[in-house]
């Protein structure tokens, strides 16, 4: 299931977190993930957030960046001139 994995690592990560408020360093580790899974989703013609990320608006922002990212990097490139 998309987005299954990212989920599971948000909630190991919600957890280490607990144990030390201080590093974000594992939930920064999952957004970044949840970026790429956008891209890739935008790639590859699947423009719905993944149903995992539902009521979690940190991983629903995450995937909506990495859409949007690819969606103009994609703009970008079909408007580059030919060489």
């Amino acid at each position: 299931m998309r987005g299954l994995d990212i989920c599971i690592e948000y909630a190991n990560a919600l957890n280490a977190l607990s144990l030390d408020p201080v590093n974000r360093s594992k939930i920064k580790a999952v957004l970044r993930e949840a970026v790429k899974q956008g891209m890739t989703d935008f790639r590859d013609g699947e423009c719905i957030v993944p149903a995992m990320f539902a009521g979690v608006p940190e991983l629903v922002t995450a995937w909506s960046n990495g859409y949007r990212a690819a969606m103009i990097e994609a703009c970008e490139a079909q408007a580059a001139p030919a060489r």
